[in-house]
């Protein structure tokens, strides 16, 4: 039976155990534009976020059980690809040093700055055949 939080701490344990680097960028990826969302969940932006970020990690986890540590995650992040949109939008209506504003500027950069890793990634998977995090590695 699937339970997210038991497959979700498993996950995080395996991505920390192959890469700290891995582990911290997965968390400024997903915590700060949650807690973000939540704060300014009165906005389109914020409520946005807040759907995107667990539906990505349900994603993740899907992937995850049927392809373990695979490039194939990056497809989880399909799903931010909208809400980049929304927050590109915001850009231009918010102040650069409003609260909000520093949160979308912060959100837009994180996440589309993982959205071209995981373009590279998936580039890695389906092109060059490396379909692990780990050098060797088939599954």
């Amino acid at each position: 039976m699937f339970n997210p939080i038991t497959e979700f701490i498993a996950f995080r344990r395996q991505i920390l155990a192959r890469s700290r680097l891995l582990g911290a960028w997965g968390f400024l990826v997903n915590v700060p534009p949650l807690v973000g969302g939540l704060m300014f969940l009165n906005t389109a932006a914020g409520a946005a976020v807040v759907v995107a970020v667990p539906v990505s990690l349900w994603i993740a986890l899907a992937i995850h059980r049927r392809r373990p540590m695979s490039r194939l995650i990056g497809l989880c992040h399909v799903v931010f690809l909208p809400v980049i949109a929304l927050l590109a939008g915001e850009l231009l209506r918010e102040p650069a040093l409003s609260p909000f504003g520093l949160w979308v500027r912060y959100c837009l950069g994180v996440w589309s700055a993982c959205v071209l890793l995981d373009a590279f990634d998936l580039f890695r998977y389906f092109v060059w055949r490396s379909t692990t995090y780990v050098e060797g590695n088939n599954g």
